[in-house]
């Protein structure tokens, strides 16, 4: 049931925090904390249940007088790691910029779109707006919500980020009843009804949107790559120091920058999602897109070991350090098979006194 699984997600009873499955062998060995000792310090499985005892082995890290009251050691110790923390943040965001996406375009420029698509159905808005990308391809945004309200009045919109998979749950929902939305080379034969009578309930019951989008070489632009396959697309884009999942990080940017370009969506609020190694894409990408509500990340892989592929990503960091800098500027909902993951970013929180509410781990629905 595309779309519609975040909503139950969102209300689901089973979330859980839990770091009860790891342990010191789970933490990740990314390069560029080494030269950050204070934050590599939090890259261990046991910081939450001794924190007490942690704050004062960082305070001989730092150099703390010996005789300082207990009283005082959180508050320095704090700050110390704060520091720390934005220097890392820093130079992380410079090397993403300066050697692991070297090869992006320049984002929002000259991004135009334009109207493809809009035709009412069974009292369901189904919309296509295509934006202009790499090598005069046009990728297309899918909008739908409720017949007859306003974009601007929608309470919120969800950007689905859709791998082969959504692609074709995607499609099997929506592309039977509007088939002239898609291009004449996609099936749409394949028709979930179930799928799309719940998304037609939700769209009925709330003032909600889902938009989707597919980035390159996933989907509707699948086909537009001169008939290349993955590898082939990923070989060239190497031969060009770039990654083929790296450069699917820059085309979910401007698909959010494109969907906010649609006459009245700029103050709606944004929720994004995504699965697996999609996921991680996603993730990435909300380091450079302001004002997300919310992320939804589904199935989010431990490690880039087990993928997707930056070159030299392992470098600089892995995923778990992504998902830290990523609590910074959204929450984020984690849905994993054992409600658990790993500990990093909940240990950054903790001890950073950031929001605690910004990161939930909750255990995975069934039809994840």
């Amino acid at each position: 049931m595309i779309g519609f699984n975040i909503f139950l997600a969102s209300v689901h009873l089973g979330a859980q925090q839990s770091n009860e499955n790891h342990n010191v062998s789970d933490v990740s060995k990314a390069s560029l904390l080494e030269d950050f000792p204070l934050i590599n310090y939090l890259n261990r499985d046991n910081w939450i249940k001794d924190k007490s005892d942690h704050y004062k082995k960082i305070s001989d890290m730092i150099g703390l007088d010996a005789t300082i009251e207990d009283s005082e050691i959180e508050d320095k110790v704090v700050k110390s790691m704060n520091s720390q923390w934005q220097e890392f943040r820093d130079i992380v965001m410079q090397k993403l910029n300066s050697d692991i996406f070297k090869g992006w375009p320049s984002a929002n420029k000259d991004l135009k779109i334009e109207k493809f698509y809009e035709s009412d159905l069974k009292n369901v808005r189904f919309s296509v707006i295509k934006f202009n990308g790499q090598r005069s391809f046009k990728f297309p945004v899918y909008l739908v919500h409720r017949k007859g309200i306003n974009v601007e009045d929608l309470d919120l919109v969800v950007l689905n980020v859709l791998d082969e998979k959504g692609w074709s749950d995607f499609i099997s929902t929506y592309g039977k009843v509007f088939p002239k939305a898609f291009d004449s080379n996609i099936n749409v034969d394949s028709h979930d009804g179930e799928s799309f009578e719940s998304n037609r309930r939700m769209f009925q019951n709330q003032d909600w949107g889902m938009a989707y989008f597919s980035p390159r070489a996933i989907g509707a632009m699948a086909s537009l790559e001169e008939s290349s396959s993955k590898d082939l697309i990923s070989k060239r884009l190497n031969l060009l120091g770039e990654s083929l999942e790296g450069m699917q990080v820059f085309d979910i940017i401007q698909s959010v920058n494109a969907l906010r370009m649609i006459e009245g969506m700029k103050s709606v609020s944004l929720w994004m999602q995504s699965h697996d190694n999609m996921a991680v894409n996603l993730l990435y990408a909300s380091l450079y897109v302001n004002n997300i509500k919310r992320l939804d990340l589904h199935g989010l892989p431990e490690s880039h070991i087990k993928g997707p592929t930056y070159i030299g990503i392992m470098n600089y960091i892995d995923v778990p350090q992504c998902l830290a800098l990523a609590v910074e500027r959204t929450r984020i909902v984690l849905y994993q098979s054992d409600a658990s993951y790993n500990p990093f970013a909940e240990n950054v929180i903790d001890a950073l006194n950031f929001n605690s509410k910004s990161l939930s781990i909750r255990k995975a629905l069934e039809f994840d």
